[in-house]
């Protein structure tokens, strides 16, 4: 029950039609903010308490106060490192691109403080990634220990770097935006070459595109699945793109999935969204199925509940096969990933630390 009140709320806080979502029980509101931390969208159902005017006890309206403080200060931290290390960035000759986060939120959404994120996410070429790192180390900021190993330079792409002050975001330098196991796009120029500014407090920060951060969403929600981790947050993303503030024309997003090779990686994440929102969310990606052996019960599962015990998850190799685009292309990343692997297990460790949203876990 609480699952299906999360979704309605979510619908929602959308702006998506439907009817209005009934008051939680007494005691379904505990496991309603479980719900809510677990997928970080206090914001959407904040929002959609709010419009129907419903009452909060006062331990969730402590708890949602909570949320927004974090939120809120999280966001600030964000926004005085960007004033910090950007400029350097770009006077050292070093496009950057700032992804996911406060940046995404704000196209999204409208608002930059909708979800918390204690990580600024900071895309640049492989070219210049010890450069960029060389210089990040001399601001304040230092590698991360857990970094130091070739799984996460070569097998993840990205390094995190940690502040001096504690109180400060991490950076998490990529060199990629998609992990092993995933299909990577197959012209990653283009995010430069298309990179635009978005505006947060008055700053102009370089970012990915509309239609690549749509595409980032519904990489983001294949990367979760992967590793087994609730992807209900990025399907709204994508949601969110095409209906909120920036009206994401889809035909854009599908014409670029099908240049970067992430054609099957959008159909996946589009079935997500209808399954959990409803079949007119989004436009049919081309009408063809994906993860057919999945059924439509199952993936709902795994994209809400991931760690039900009972869901019988398809092996991350099938995964794969199902994402990639051209089939030729499979072996290679098959290779990728367990080339991946083993640089994990001989790093001696068993993940990376974080969540995709960037987050510290």
């Amino acid at each position: 029950m609480t699952k299906d009140l999360l979704i309605q709320y979510v619908r929602q806080g959308l702006g998506l039609p439907g009817p209005e979502p009934r008051a939680p029980h007494s005691s379904e509101w505990d496991s309603l903010c479980d719900a809510m931390m677990q997928h970080r969208v206090g914001g959407l159902v904040l929002r959609a308490l709010t419009e129907n005017g419903v009452a909060l006890p006062p331990h969730i309206a402590q708890w949602f106060s909570a949320w927004q403080n974090m939120t809120t200060r999280w966001g600030g931290a964000n926004l005085l490192t960007m004033r910090k290390i950007l400029p350097q960035l770009e006077a050292a000759g070093i496009p950057v691109i700032v992804f996911k986060g406060a940046v995404l939120q704000q196209m999204a959404y409208g608002s930059m403080f909708h979800r918390p994120s204690s990580d600024l996410d900071l895309l640049v070429d492989l070219a210049d990634f010890d450069r960029a790192g060389q210089l990040l180390a001399g601001v304040e900021y230092k590698l991360s220990p857990v970094c130091r190993s070739l799984w996460w330079k070569l097998g993840l792409g990205e390094q995190h770097f940690d502040s001096v002050d504690l109180a400060a975001v991490t950076l998490d330098l990529h060199h990629r935006v998609q992990q092993p196991g995933c299909p990577l796009p197959q012209h990653p120029a283009r995010f430069f070459d298309q990179r635009h500014d978005v505006i947060l407090a008055g700053q102009p920060v370089p970012t990915l595109s509309l239609v690549h951060s749509a595409l980032l969403a519904a990489m983001s929600c294949a990367k979760a699945l992967h590793h087994r981790e609730p992807a209900l947050r990025y399907i709204l993303d994508l949601v969110a793109l095409v209906h909120g503030p920036s009206r994401v024309p889809w035909r854009d997003i599908m014409l670029e999935a099908e240049l970067q090779g992430l054609a099957n990686t959008l159909r996946l994440a589009t079935r997500g969204a209808k399954l959990i929102l409803g079949p007119a969310v989004l436009p049919d990606a081309e009408h063809a199925a994906i993860l057919t052996r999945v059924s439509d019960a199952t993936l709902g599962e795994m994209i809400i509940c991931p760690d039900d015990p009972s869901i019988v998850w398809p092996k991350r190799r099938d995964l794969l096969f199902n994402l990639v685009d051209r089939k030729s292309q499979f072996i290679a990343d098959l290779a990728a990933m367990v080339g991946s692997d083993l640089l994990r297990r001989a790093a001696g460790t068993a993940g990376p630390g974080r969540d995709h949203e960037g987050n510290r876990t």
